[in-house]
């Protein structure tokens, strides 16, 4: 117990701990990027970043478990790894190299809502479908991560309680009233 106590009052110990906090934040976050560069297809920037992901894990690990008894750098560690997720998304946000994809369902105002944002620049295919009670069309819309606050500007105004202003956002759709407006995607 003693020995805890004394790790605790140590500042060595806490800025050991800090630095291990900080790199695997850092090691996390590269981890991230590299995923989103391989889906991306960019094989030297994943390979690079891979290399350094492992480097990085490996003096980390290595300087946690010969420093077991300290448990400042396990909590550095986990803490680390946790904002190193929080870090990534953020980068990854900033930099746009994701994709958004989403559905809209509607059964009668579907060409309208594919015109829309086709002028708005998203990719669409209509895809006939057929339900249990009748047939429609389905909107798939992909884009890349620069239309995502577009798509969610979209998605509050779809989700939106009617108000006395006309919205523009698919004339058919929304200001004709059609009820059975579906979309999805995780906005």
């Amino acid at each position: 117990m003693s020995q805890v106590i004394d790790v605790l009052l140590s500042p060595t110990a806490w800025l050991f701990a800090l630095g291990i906090f900080l790199a695997r934040m850092v090691n996390h976050a590269v981890a991230t990027l590299r995923v989103m560069f391989t889906f991306r297809q960019k094989r030297w920037l994943s390979w690079i970043l891979g290399f350094i992901e492992a480097l990085t894990y490996i003096l980390l690990i290595g300087s946690v478990l010969s420093n077991i008894n300290n448990p400042l750098n396990i909590i550095g560690y986990s803490a680390g790894f946790a904002t190193g997720n929080v870090l990534g998304m953020a980068i990854e946000k900033r930099l746009a190299m994701g994709y958004t994809h989403f559905n809209i369902i509607s059964r009668n105002h579907s060409t309208e809502i594919a015109d829309a944002l086709r002028d708005a620049g998203f990719g669409v295919t209509e895809i006939p479908a057929r339900g249990r009670d009748s047939s429609f069309m389905v909107v798939d819309c992909g884009s890349g991560a620069s239309n995502r606050t577009m798509w969610k500007t979209w998605c509050w105004r779809l989700t939106r309680k009617p108000s006395s202003q006309p919205r523009r956002l698919f004339p058919g759709a929304v200001e004709s009233g059609d009820p059975k407006f579906l979309y999805n995607n995780g906005c």
